[in-house]
C-alpha cells in the first residue's frame, strides 16, 4: 500500500530480501528505532511472551459476528501456555498489545492461567483513541531488555528488535494467518531449519520446556548462530553513524 504513496520507500531489510516493486523505488536503510537501543542495558531475568491484537487481515464482519481469526489466535495462545511445564510458566511474563480492541485477551488468559504474570497491563487501552503514549507504564523495549528469551506469535517489528539486541527469540506463527513475500522465503526456511520459526504450538512449548534453563546454550549452537548472522545481515541495515547516513541519503535524493 505504501508503494502508491511514495516515489522512494525505505526498508530495514538488506538488498537481497527487501520488497520488490514496479511502482516505486525501494531502498535499504537503517532504523532510528533500533539505533535508540544501541546503549540499552540488558539483563536475563525471565522468558517473555509477546502477543498482539493487531492483524494484517481486514477487520469486518464476514463470519456472522464471530471473528474466526481472533478465536483461533487466542485458542493457540491458551494451547501454548497449557503445554508448558509448571516450572517454565513460573519463569514466564506475558506482554500483550497495548490496545485491546475489544479482545479482552489479558482477562481471558488470566482466568485460564491465574499463575501467569503480565507486563504493562495497567495502561492497556480499549482503542487507539484512548492511548496515552506518555503514560504507558512499560514500553516493549524495557520488557525485551529484561528477558533471556522472547517468544512472539505474530509478524511485526518485534522479532527484529530482539535480533538487534541479540536476544534469543522464537517465532510461533500460524500458517493459516501469516503469509510471506517471495523474497523472504529463503530466510524463513533457514529459520525453520534451526527452530527459530515454529508453526505448531505444541512443538514450540516442547522446545521451551527443554531449553529454558540453558537458553544461551541453545542460542549459541554453531548451526543456529550461522543462520542468525545471515538473518541479521538480511533484515537489519546497520551503520556506524545513522545521522550522517540519513543526511547523505536525503541530500542525494533531493539532488537527483
Amino acid at each position: 500500500q505504501e508503494e502508491y504513496l511514495c516515489d522512494v520507500f525505505y526498508s530495514w531489510s538488506g538488498e537481497d530480501v527487501r520488497p520488490r516493486s514496479s511502482i516505486c523505488k525501494i531502498l535499504s536503510a537503517p532504523s532510528y528505532k533500533f539505533d535508540c537501543y544501541r546503549d540499552t542495558l540488558c539483563t536475563d531475568r525471565y522468558i517473555l511472551f509477546v502477543g498482539t491484537t493487531l492483524f494484517i487481515y481486514p477487520r469486518y464482519d464476514e463470519y456472522a459476528g464471530e471473528d474466526v481469526h481472533k478465536k483461533r489466535y487466542i485458542e493457540r495462545q491458551i494451547g501454548f501456555f497449557s503445554s508448558l511445564d509448571k516450572k517454565v510458566r513460573k519463569d514466564l511474563y506475558i506482554k500483550e498489545y497495548y490496545v485491546d480492541s475489544g479482545w479482552h485477551i489479558v482477562s481471558r488468559i488470566a482466568r485460564a492461567f491465574p499463575m501467569l504474570r503480565f507486563l504493562g497491563v495497567e495502561q492497556t487501552a480499549m482503542s487507539y483513541g484512548a492511548v496515552n503514549i506518555l503514560d504507558r507504564n512499560m514500553s516493549f523495549a524495557e520488557a525485551l531488555a529484561g528477558c533471556k528469551l522472547m517468544i512472539c506469535d505474530h509478524l511485526s517489528t518485534t522479532w527484529r528488535e530482539a535480533l538487534y539486541l541479540n536476544k534469543p527469540f522464537i517465532m510461533l506463527l500460524d500458517k493459516e494467518t501469516w503469509s510471506f513475500r517471495e523474497e523472504a522465503l529463503e530466510s524463513m526456511h533457514l529459520m525453520e531449519s534451526v527452530g527459530i520459526v515454529i508453526y505448531a504450538y505444541e512443538e514450540a512449548a516442547s522446545l521451551l520446556n527443554r531449553i529454558h534453563e540453558d537458553v544461551l546454550g541453545w542460542w549459541n549452537e554453531p548451526e543456529r548462530q550461522k543462520v542468525i548472522k545471515k538473518i541479521r545481515k538480511n533484515f537489519l541495515s546497520e551503520v556506524e553513524n545513522i545521522d550522517d547516513w540519513w543526511m547523505h541519503e536525503l541530500l542525494h535524493q533531493a539532488r537527483s
